[in-house]
């Protein structure tokens, strides 16, 4: 379902999706809507966080925050660095990017508040979840990544980032 719906969002919400560049940025302004982007795309990760701790499974918690957390490093750095790219300076790139994390705390509580009340819906909310990401994933990332004649080393990064992933699960299990 989450596949299904991002790509009905894809077909029908007017959006531009910036071509890839070697030779300058795919965006001169929109640093703000940028943010914006990134604070909602925190929501669903702090929500699935919040979630987990809220579910019956003891273990569950512990391993999606730290498989987000783990995410959350690259992320942020990039974002910082998408910024600095449009002319913001390193310390205000590292605030901005910074306070796109709060969004996901906020929805980590209230995932976890409102959980037990919603306790039967939990696995089909992380379906949905997991749906939206496999497409962000193989729809946008995958291509991008692979654009710019580093094939080879996405390639690695992303089996690399699931062998870990698949790690974590075991290990905290």
């Amino acid at each position: 379902m989450g596949t299904a719906i991002l790509t009905l969002v894809e077909r029908y919400v007017p959006h531009e999706d910036p071509g890839h560049s070697v030779t300058e940025p795919a965006l001169k302004t929109g640093s703000f809507f940028f943010l914006i982007a990134m604070a909602l795309h925190n929501l669903p990760e702090g929500l699935s966080v919040g979630v987990s701790y809220g579910s019956t499974s003891q273990s569950l918690g512990a391993i999606v925050a730290l498989s987000i957390g783990l995410q959350n490093i690259p992320e942020g750095f990039l974002t910082a660095l998408f910024l600095i790219t449009h002319g913001m300076s390193k310390g205000a790139a590292f605030w901005a990017a910074a306070m796109t994390v709060l969004v996901e705390l906020l929805f980590c509580w209230i995932g976890y508040a409102f959980t037990g009340g919603f306790a039967a819906t939990v696995p089909y909310g992380l379906a949905f979840a997991a749906g939206a990401m496999l497409f962000v994933v193989y729809k946008k990332l995958i291509p991008e990544s692979h654009g710019d004649g580093n094939e080879r080393a996405s390639t690695f990064s992303f089996i690399l980032g699931l062998l870990v992933m698949i790690g974590v699960t075991h290990w905290l299990k």
